[in-house]
Order: structure tokens, then sequence, then C-alpha cells
């Protein structure tokens, strides 16, 4: 049980020595909020991660999600209002590690929040490098990565844009799409919608 708008450490097994995940949390509602992009296993492949529990939470039964294509574990765990008392909140009763990977930043925006399957959506994204090399991939409902462009590359005010057409095949839902590089990761939601028949 943790209480809105206070950090909870989770511990993960399983996993491939370095082995890098994504983590994810599942409100009551059923939406998404993510956690962090990038949880780095350790030599034994167990995952350590925290995350501080937004003060708008919805109170309630809650899922941790981590993984990567190849196994994926959830956690479930309680979100409560907050008290005049709050203590420390811990899943699998783990100590915290270090936080891994490059830093996390949702610098950055969509030209459209809800999109059609087999349409394109634009994305632009801040804070990079001038001429910085990234990636730039999406993150279904599931937690299943898809690679969208092998390489961006940020302009001279290290702004990077890009487009992207919407699988066919897309998964409805909310989806997360993320472009970085080992120094900085910006992460920029949207939603993807059956599309009509109009």
């Amino acid at each position: 049980m943790v209480e809105r708008g206070s950090p909870i450490r989770f511990t993960a097994y399983g996993f491939l020595a370095g082995e890098r995940l994504t983590a994810w949390a599942w409100p009551p509602g059923g939406g998404q909020e993510v956690v962090s992009h990038l949880v780095i296993a350790d030599g034994d492949g167990t995952a350590r991660w925290e995350w501080k529990v937004p003060p708008y939470a919805e109170p309630g039964p809650w899922i941790m999600s981590v993984g990567s294509a190849r196994l994926e574990i959830s956690i479930p765990f309680e979100v409560v209002r907050a008290s005049s008392a709050a203590g420390p909140s811990q899943a699998n009763e783990e100590p915290s590690a270090p936080s891994e990977g490059p830093r996390k930043s949702e610098e950055g925006f969509a030209d459209k929040r809800v999109v059609e399957r087999s349409s394109s959506i634009r994305f632009t994204a801040y804070g990079f490098l001038a001429g910085e090399r990234l990636t730039a991939w999406a993150w279904a409902p599931g937690g299943v990565s898809v690679r969208v462009s092998e390489l961006v590359i940020a302009d001279g005010d290290g702004t990077a844009t890009w487009e992207w057409e919407v699988p066919s095949y897309a998964e409805p839902g909310h989806w997360i799409m993320s472009v970085g590089s080992a120094r900085l990761e910006v992460s920029i939601p949207f939603e993807v919608v059956p599309k009509s028949q109009s």
C-alpha cells in the first residue's frame, strides 16, 4: 500500500543480465501511466526501480508491469489517499538501486493527441544536442515496442522532428512515442483508434 505523492520501490527477477526493460503502471480505470522507459537488469537478472506515485493517482488496486519482448512481470499494489503521516513503501521488500540509463524528459508533443490507424502523426521533441543522432520507437498498450525510425537527427537547435504512419494493425489504445540516445530520452503520449468508416 502506498499513499499518493509517495515513492514506492519495486523488484522483479528472471531477466537476463543487463537486459533493457520498460516499466509502466496500470491504474484501476485501465489507463496507462508511464513510469520509466528504461530499467536495466543487474548482473543477476534482477530489476530494481522506484516510482513516485503522482498526487492525482486514482486510489485503488494498481498493477506495475516491467519487461521486454521476452518476459513481462506484473506486481500488484494499492494506492491510497495521502494522510498526515506518510511512511516509506516498498514492493518485494528490496532496497532501491541507483537509477540507470538516460535522463527521462517529457519535452515533446504530437501534432494530434488521437490518431487513426493507417494515418500519419508528427512528433517534435526538444533538449537534444545539435546534430545528435537519435532512435525513435513506439510502445503499444501491451508494452511491445515498434521501431519507428532507424535514425532521427536533431537540428541545430537540438529539436527532433519526425513523422510516423500508424500501422493498419496497430492496437487501439494509449501509446507512447519515445526518441532518444544514451544521454536523453523523451516520451510523448498519444492514442490510436480504429479507422473511421466515413
